[in-house]
C-alpha cells in the first residue's frame, strides 16, 4: 500500500511538472553566426558560473577608445572538463577572441575558441573550436 502510494505520488509530479523545466534556449535567437567577430584584447575577469561562463575582455580600439566586451561561453562544468580553470585566464592576459555577435546587443557575443598569449606574443594556450 505504502509503496503503491510513493509510486502514484512521484508519477502525478511528473505529470505535473511544467515542460518549460526542460527547456532551454535557442542559440541562434540570441546569437548570429552571420556576424563573426574576432576581439584582441585585455582579460578583465573570467566568471565560472551557471548557466554560462563569461569572459570579460576590454579591447583597444584605433582611437584609443576602450570598448568592454561581454563574452558568453559554455557552462563552467564543461569547461572544466576541458581544463579550463578559474585561474586559467587570470585579468591582464591577452587574449584573442573568436566569437559569434548578439544580435541585439553590441559588446555580447558568444566565444567559439580563445588563444592566450604571454608578453612576447607566443601562443600559450587555446581552447574551443574555429568554425567550419
Amino acid at each position: 500500500m505504502k509503496s503503491s502510494l510513493i509510486k502514484t505520488g512521484i508519477t502525478m509530479s511528473i505529470l505535473l511538472m511544467p515542460l518549460t523545466l526542460f527547456a532551454h534556449h535557442n542559440w541562434l535567437a540570441q546569437f548570429d553566426p552571420d556576424k563573426p567577430v574576432i576581439v584582441s584584447g585585455t582579460v578583465i575577469q573570467l566568471q565560472m558560473v551557471n548557466p554560462h561562463a563569461r569572459l570579460l575582455v576590454d579591447e583597444v580600439l584605433e582611437n584609443g577608445e576602450i570598448f568592454h566586451w561581454n563574452f558568453e561561453m559554455a557552462a563552467a562544468s564543461m569547461l572544466m572538463r576541458q581544463g579550463i580553470r578559474r585561474d586559467t585566464l587570470k585579468p591582464g592576459d591577452t587574449v584573442e577572441i573568436h566569437a559569434a555577435l548578439a544580435r541585439n546587443v553590441g559588446n555580447i557575443a558568444n566565444v567559439e575558441f580563445v588563444v592566450q598569449f604571454d608578453a612576447e606574443g607566443n601562443e600559450v594556450f587555446r581552447f574551443g573550436s574555429a568554425r567550419q
